[in-house]
């Protein structure tokens, strides 16, 4: 069931929370986002502080899977995003916040992107035990934290970094959940939200 976030939108109650649905037939649990920009949109990255926090150093097998509560931090696997993008044209919105600021982005296809996403953008996944990254000599994934994502050599973003709360700049900055094209460098998220909702509505 493609765009699944966005049927439960048409629905009278239309309201936020974890859904089941059936992408490749077998079930999977997504959080949808009724609120947003109108609704119907799947998340697909959730990163937010909790007790305890969740380990975003994961081989690149949990990232195909997925891992996390659909209720708070989570990552829906690269293959149920792929399953969900690869029938229809998806748009993308993300949601940072620092502290009482927050900023979004919006992208109108998926594959595409502006600002620190287009660093990223043609490259391939890469986890901590899987480095297919641009860098020579090392992991970005390493020496990001340990958290997987498409990097280049190696971020403008690291949704999948440690929460830096208000550690100094420059003190191992790269390990930390960055969007440096709202803030600048070394301006430490406390929150992020990828989600996406099919294109054509």
């Amino acid at each position: 069931m493609f765009g699944f976030s966005w049927k439960v939108k048409e629905r009278p109650e239309k309201i936020s929370g974890v859904y089941t649905i059936y992408p490749s037939g077998a079930a999977v649990q997504v959080y949808c986002d009724q609120t947003t920009d109108g609704g119907g949109w799947t998340v697909f990255l959730r990163r937010q502080k909790q007790e305890p926090q969740l380990n975003f150093r994961q081989t690149f097998s949990k990232y195909e899977e997925g891992f996390g509560s659909r209720s708070g931090e989570y990552w829906l696997g690269l293959k149920n995003l792929h399953i969900l993008t690869s029938q229809k044209q998806y748009e993308l919105r993300v949601l940072v916040a620092k502290g009482a600021e927050s900023a979004s982005s919006h992208y109108q296809k998926f594959h595409t992107a502006g600002d620190s996403f287009t660093y990223h953008s043609g490259h391939q996944f890469s986890a901590i035990d899987r480095d297919r990254d641009s860098a020579s000599g090392g992991s970005c994934s390493e020496w990001s934290g340990g958290g997987g994502w498409w990097y280049n050599f190696c971020y403008m973003t690291n949704p999948t970094g440690l929460f830096g709360g208000d550690k100094p700049a420059h003190e191992d900055s790269d390990l930390y959940l960055e969007w440096r094209n709202w803030q600048g460098y070394y301006a430490y998220l406390s929150k992020l939200t990828f989600m996406i909702r099919p294109k054509t509505l």
